[in-house]
């Protein structure tokens, strides 16, 4: 993604140089037929063609105006003219197309730096989670146990022990099921988020390079 930016910006200071040479050779064209006339002689308008350069494009243009009349004079000006405005509102356009462009991509690079966080929060919101319920149901395996190692150093009162340990183990069983279940949901969760994050960095990864 920023390299295809980095390609644009460089397409764009092309085009916009090449339009900058032209709108300069067209002004400067227009400056020297300032200085003829119609119905200048070729030695005028050659003396005015010295003065842009050797390499002038527009040669063979300057050297038909010699014989221009008025009217059609006026018309090759007006159509150097008009050709100026032309490019110079393309140059405009295209400047007002470049800042869109880095203002777009800004903000592209903002919204992509903002949903890494997120998923990056979420990830570690689920994670937390996932801890704290493995921690209750490690305390209440630690219960269960001490309850079964009383039970075993303790004769007097056994049937009462038997009684509290059944009654012990079968909440922990009812607890173990419904934390595993919530175990296994988080799991699943963890998995969608993990899933997520490692297609948005996938993504996120393209569209960087």
């Amino acid at each position: 993604m920023r390299e295809q930016r980095e390609t644009d910006a460089f397409n764009f200071a092309a085009r916009q140089a090449a339009l900058q040479e032209v709108l300069d050779a067209i002004d400067l064209i227009l400056e020297k037929l300032g200085g003829m006339s119609a119905g200048s002689s070729a030695d005028a308008v050659l003396s005015q063609l010295n003065k842009i350069g050797k390499s002038n494009p527009i040669m063979a243009l300057a050297q038909l105006a010699a014989g221009f009349n008025s009217e059609s004079f006026a018309k090759v000006v007006e159509k150097l003219e008009s050709l100026r405005e032309s490019l110079e509102s393309t140059y405009s356009e295209n400047q007002t197309e470049e800042e869109t462009s880095i203002q777009e991509f800004e903000q592209t690079i903002g919204e992509l730096a903002v949903t890494r966080k997120n998923i990056a929060t979420a990830k570690a919101e689920a994670e937390g989670q996932l801890a704290q319920n493995e921690g209750a149901l490690a305390l209440q395996q630690n219960i269960l146990d001490e309850a079964v190692e009383e039970l075993g150093s303790s004769l007097a009162g056994k049937a009462n022990k038997e009684q509290v340990c059944a009654e012990w183990a079968a909440t922990w069983a009812r607890n173990k099921e419904v934390r595993t279940n919530e175990l296994n949901l988080i799991a699943q969760v963890q998995n969608i988020i993990a899933t997520k994050f490692e297609a948005a960095e996938s993504f996120l990864q393209k569209r960087i390079d």
